[in-house]
Protein backbone atom coordinates (compact mmCIF):
# COMPACT_ATOMS: atom_id res chain seq x y z
CA UNK A 1 0.00 0.00 0.00
CA UNK A 2 1.16 3.58 -0.66
CA UNK A 3 2.64 5.43 2.28
CA UNK A 4 1.40 8.88 3.24
CA UNK A 5 3.59 11.76 2.19
CA UNK A 6 5.73 13.13 5.01
CA UNK A 7 7.18 16.63 5.06
CA UNK A 8 10.77 17.09 6.06
CA UNK A 9 10.75 19.96 8.54
CA UNK A 10 14.35 20.91 7.71
CA UNK A 11 13.80 21.39 3.95
CA UNK A 12 12.10 24.51 2.56
CA UNK A 13 8.68 24.17 0.96
CA UNK A 14 8.95 24.14 -2.83
CA UNK A 15 7.63 27.14 -4.71
CA UNK A 16 3.90 26.88 -5.10
CA UNK A 17 1.89 28.65 -7.81
CA UNK A 18 0.24 31.92 -6.82
CA UNK A 19 -2.96 31.34 -4.85
CA UNK A 20 -6.28 31.99 -6.53
CA UNK A 21 -7.68 35.29 -5.27
CA UNK A 22 -10.77 34.92 -3.09
CA UNK A 23 -13.75 37.05 -4.01
CA UNK A 24 -16.79 36.75 -1.74
CA UNK A 25 -20.02 36.17 -3.57
CA UNK A 26 -22.66 38.75 -2.80
CA UNK A 27 -25.92 37.04 -1.96
CA UNK A 28 -29.11 38.89 -1.16
CA UNK A 29 -30.24 38.63 2.44
CA UNK A 30 -33.36 36.52 2.82
CA UNK A 31 -36.44 38.45 3.76
CA UNK A 32 -38.09 37.28 6.98
CA UNK A 33 -41.32 35.34 6.77
CA UNK A 34 -44.08 37.54 8.09
CA UNK A 35 -46.80 35.88 10.17
CA UNK A 36 -50.36 36.32 9.05
CA UNK A 37 -51.52 39.72 10.31
CA UNK A 38 -54.43 39.88 12.70
CA UNK A 39 -57.44 41.33 10.87
CA UNK A 40 -58.90 44.55 12.24
CA UNK A 41 -62.00 43.06 13.81
CA UNK A 42 -63.61 44.91 16.68
CA UNK A 43 -63.57 42.95 19.92
CA UNK A 44 -66.99 41.37 20.39
CA UNK A 45 -68.98 42.25 23.46
CA UNK A 46 -68.67 39.52 26.08
CA UNK A 47 -71.17 36.72 25.68
CA UNK A 48 -72.36 35.66 29.12
CA UNK A 49 -72.68 31.96 28.28
CA UNK A 50 -69.05 31.66 27.10
CA UNK A 51 -66.78 29.91 29.55
CA UNK A 52 -63.03 29.50 29.67
CA UNK A 53 -61.65 26.31 28.16
CA UNK A 54 -58.25 25.28 29.46
CA UNK A 55 -55.94 23.06 27.44
CA UNK A 56 -52.27 22.17 27.22
CA UNK A 57 -49.98 22.80 24.26
CA UNK A 58 -46.47 21.35 24.56
CA UNK A 59 -46.65 21.56 28.35
CA UNK A 60 -47.90 25.15 28.38
CA UNK A 61 -51.28 25.76 30.01
CA UNK A 62 -53.53 27.82 27.73
CA UNK A 63 -57.03 29.22 28.11
CA UNK A 64 -59.56 30.52 25.57
CA UNK A 65 -63.19 31.62 25.61
CA UNK A 66 -65.04 28.63 24.25
CA UNK A 67 -68.73 27.92 24.54
CA UNK A 68 -69.53 24.27 25.16
CA UNK A 69 -72.47 24.59 22.77
CA UNK A 70 -69.92 24.74 19.91
CA UNK A 71 -69.36 20.99 20.32
CA UNK A 72 -70.83 19.05 17.45
CA UNK A 73 -70.87 15.57 15.96
CA UNK A 74 -70.67 14.92 12.22
CA UNK A 75 -73.27 12.42 11.07
CA UNK A 76 -70.98 11.38 8.23
CA UNK A 77 -68.18 12.82 6.14
CA UNK A 78 -70.03 14.38 3.25
CA UNK A 79 -70.25 17.88 1.85
CA UNK A 80 -73.63 18.85 3.37
CA UNK A 81 -72.72 17.59 6.87
CA UNK A 82 -69.40 19.46 6.75
CA UNK A 83 -71.16 22.65 5.56
CA UNK A 84 -73.71 22.40 8.40
CA UNK A 85 -70.95 21.94 10.98
CA UNK A 86 -69.03 24.91 9.47
CA UNK A 87 -72.14 27.09 9.87
CA UNK A 88 -72.46 25.86 13.46
CA UNK A 89 -68.86 26.93 14.16
CA UNK A 90 -69.47 30.29 12.45
CA UNK A 91 -71.84 31.52 15.15
CA UNK A 92 -71.13 34.65 17.20
CA UNK A 93 -70.02 32.38 20.02
CA UNK A 94 -66.78 31.62 18.16
CA UNK A 95 -65.75 35.28 17.71
CA UNK A 96 -64.18 35.48 21.17
CA UNK A 97 -62.43 32.15 20.55
CA UNK A 98 -60.71 33.39 17.38
CA UNK A 99 -59.63 36.58 19.16
CA UNK A 100 -58.24 34.57 22.08
CA UNK A 101 -56.29 32.34 19.67
CA UNK A 102 -54.69 35.46 18.12
CA UNK A 103 -53.88 36.74 21.61
CA UNK A 104 -52.20 33.43 22.52
CA UNK A 105 -50.21 33.49 19.28
CA UNK A 106 -48.95 36.98 20.07
CA UNK A 107 -48.36 36.32 23.76
CA UNK A 108 -46.42 33.09 23.14
CA UNK A 109 -44.70 34.55 20.04
CA UNK A 110 -45.70 31.60 17.85
CA UNK A 111 -44.69 31.12 14.23
CA UNK A 112 -46.95 29.44 11.68
CA UNK A 113 -46.04 25.86 12.64
CA UNK A 114 -46.39 26.46 16.39
CA UNK A 115 -49.70 28.27 15.85
CA UNK A 116 -50.94 25.31 13.82
CA UNK A 117 -49.92 22.99 16.72
CA UNK A 118 -51.70 25.25 19.24
CA UNK A 119 -54.96 25.14 17.25
CA UNK A 120 -54.59 21.39 16.66
CA UNK A 121 -54.16 20.74 20.39
CA UNK A 122 -57.10 23.02 21.23
CA UNK A 123 -59.35 21.23 18.72
CA UNK A 124 -58.20 17.76 19.79
CA UNK A 125 -58.77 18.46 23.48
CA UNK A 126 -62.18 20.06 22.87
CA UNK A 127 -63.63 17.57 20.36
CA UNK A 128 -61.47 14.43 20.70
CA UNK A 129 -58.00 13.62 19.45
CA UNK A 130 -57.74 12.99 15.69
CA UNK A 131 -61.50 13.02 15.14
CA UNK A 132 -63.20 14.39 12.04
CA UNK A 133 -64.81 17.02 14.26
CA UNK A 134 -61.46 18.24 15.63
CA UNK A 135 -60.03 18.37 12.09
CA UNK A 136 -62.94 20.52 10.92
CA UNK A 137 -62.59 22.85 13.90
CA UNK A 138 -58.84 23.13 13.24
CA UNK A 139 -59.43 24.09 9.60
CA UNK A 140 -62.14 26.56 10.65
CA UNK A 141 -59.82 28.27 13.16
CA UNK A 142 -56.95 28.39 10.65
CA UNK A 143 -59.26 29.89 8.01
CA UNK A 144 -60.57 32.49 10.47
CA UNK A 145 -56.95 33.29 11.33
CA UNK A 146 -56.24 34.20 7.71
CA UNK A 147 -54.58 31.00 6.46
CA UNK A 148 -55.53 29.68 3.00
CA UNK A 149 -56.37 26.18 4.18
CA UNK A 150 -58.64 23.66 2.56
CA UNK A 151 -60.52 20.68 3.86
CA UNK A 152 -60.28 17.30 2.24
CA UNK A 153 -61.09 13.69 2.93
CA UNK A 154 -59.20 10.45 2.68
CA UNK A 155 -60.50 6.96 3.47
CA UNK A 156 -63.77 8.41 4.77
CA UNK A 157 -62.09 10.83 7.21
CA UNK A 158 -61.43 14.56 7.08
CA UNK A 159 -57.90 15.90 6.61
CA UNK A 160 -56.57 19.45 6.87
CA UNK A 161 -54.78 20.71 3.76
CA UNK A 162 -52.35 23.40 4.91
CA UNK A 163 -50.05 25.42 2.58
CA UNK A 164 -47.01 25.91 4.83
CA UNK A 165 -44.21 27.99 3.29
CA UNK A 166 -41.49 25.76 4.75
CA UNK A 167 -40.97 22.03 4.47
CA UNK A 168 -42.96 19.69 6.72
CA UNK A 169 -41.13 16.40 7.01
CA UNK A 170 -42.83 13.00 7.03
CA UNK A 171 -46.01 14.51 5.63
CA UNK A 172 -47.61 13.86 2.24
CA UNK A 173 -48.45 16.77 0.00
CA UNK A 174 -50.58 17.57 -3.01
CA UNK A 175 -50.59 20.46 -5.47
CA UNK A 176 -53.78 22.30 -6.30
CA UNK A 177 -53.85 25.35 -8.60
CA UNK A 178 -50.11 25.80 -8.19
CA UNK A 179 -50.13 25.69 -4.38
CA UNK A 180 -48.51 22.91 -2.33
CA UNK A 181 -50.79 21.66 0.45
CA UNK A 182 -49.54 19.37 3.22
CA UNK A 183 -52.00 16.67 4.20
CA UNK A 184 -52.22 17.03 7.97
CA UNK A 185 -53.83 14.45 10.21
CA UNK A 186 -53.84 12.07 7.30
CA UNK A 187 -55.17 8.57 7.32
CA UNK A 188 -52.72 6.22 5.64
CA UNK A 189 -53.20 5.23 2.00
CA UNK A 190 -55.97 6.13 -0.35
CA UNK A 191 -56.64 9.17 -2.48
CA UNK A 192 -57.09 12.64 -1.01
CA UNK A 193 -60.10 14.60 -2.28
CA UNK A 194 -61.18 18.17 -1.57
CA UNK A 195 -64.57 19.58 -0.78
Amino acid sequence: PPRPFEFDKDKPIPNLPNPIPFKPIATPKPSPVQPVKRPDIPKPSPVPSVSEFEFMCYGTPCSVSLDKSLKFKLKKVEENAVADAWLHLSSEKSDALVGDCFDLRDELQLGDWAYYCLLRDLSDQFLGKNTDESTLMLVYLLAQSGYKVRIGYRNGHLVALVPFDGIVYECSQIRFKGTRYYIMGQKEGGTTNMF
